[in-house]
């Protein structure tokens, strides 16, 4: 079975930031990985001015601009694609969203992708050396 990364994006009102990001990583990552499947999770906070100079063009003229940049993203790593037509169906998983809810009326741009592996994962280690 192939594995899958749930994408979890969202930005948070300024003045509930702090005990926002309290909660999400002391208490909702730990909530989220008692799902059956879970196995890992990471938060990111979004680094902004991070394209190269010459990258301007390439973005302008090939990809959307309309896509929000939130400011926090989480990873989570599940064991395979076919558990995420199962999550609606454990309690862990409705403990964890009902969680994350309590915070909607200061949630902005939240989404939500689960993305299917479709590669082994590769590392630079095994590359030879000078390529």
């Amino acid at each position: 079975m192939a594995k899958c990364i749930a994408v979890v994006r969202c930005d948070i009102d300024p003045e509930q930031e702090d005990a926002f990001n309290t909660f999400y990583n002391r208490k909702h990552l730990d909530v989220a990985l008692r799902t059956p499947g879970f196995m890992n999770a990471q938060r990111f906070r979004l680094i902004k001015e991070t394209k190269p100079a010459d990258w301007n063009h390439v973005l302008a003229t090939r990809f959307s601009s309309s896509c929000p940049e939130q400011k926090y993203m989480a990873l989570y790593e599940l064991e395979s694609a076919s558990l995420v037509e199962r999550l609606p169906q454990y309690q862990e998983n409705k403990d964890s969203v009902a969680e994350f809810l309590e915070w909607a009326g200061s949630l902005r741009n939240v989404s939500a992708t689960f993305y299917e592996a479709i590669t082994e994962v590769r590392t630079s280690a095994k590359l030879p050396v000078g390529r």
